[in-house]
């Protein structure tokens, strides 16, 4: 696939209620294979904030990394049967939690990537909300 890609970021959180939130990213990046490694880079520009925050997406396997640098600074791992922790800082303050991976697919395609992530925050032994995150990569011609 080439360097330049149109990257799609795709949020669905549901509450124990039921309640469902979804958010979705599209925007310009860059990919790369090195070590058998996937990697995305990108920048986003938040909703009522000033400042940038530039994401790594880094998938090796069903290992799946998120990292973000700016505004927001996070390093969130995504490792199927596992929970990581991390520290999410905002402009908001500092928030600690943890994600416990169900599940990490990869599809690759000569012109696109597509990673899935399905997965629950929590917070102690508290399950705060199911997750799934879809990124999809897809060669700018």
């Amino acid at each position: 696939m080439t360097k330049d890609v149109l990257i799609t970021v795709r949020g669905i959180q549901r509450d124990e209620d039921g309640n469902e939130a979804v958010s979705e990213t599209v925007v310009r990046g860059e990919y790369y294979e090195k070590g058998g490694s996937r990697y995305l880079f990108y920048e986003e520009i938040p909703e009522e904030e000033t400042g940038t925050v530039k994401h790594t997406v880094k998938c090796r396997g069903n290992v799946l990394e998120l990292t973000k640098k700016g505004i927001v600074n996070a390093r969130m791992v995504f490792e199927p049967g596992q929970t990581h922790m991390t520290d999410y800082a905002t402009s908001y303050g500092m928030v600690r939690f943890g994600v416990q991976t169900h599940c990490v697919f990869t599809v690759a395609e000569e012109d696109s990537v597509e990673i899935r992530a399905d997965y629950a925050l929590t917070a102690g032994e508290d399950i705060l909300s199911e997750c799934r995150i879809l990124i999809k990569a897809e060669a700018v011609h």
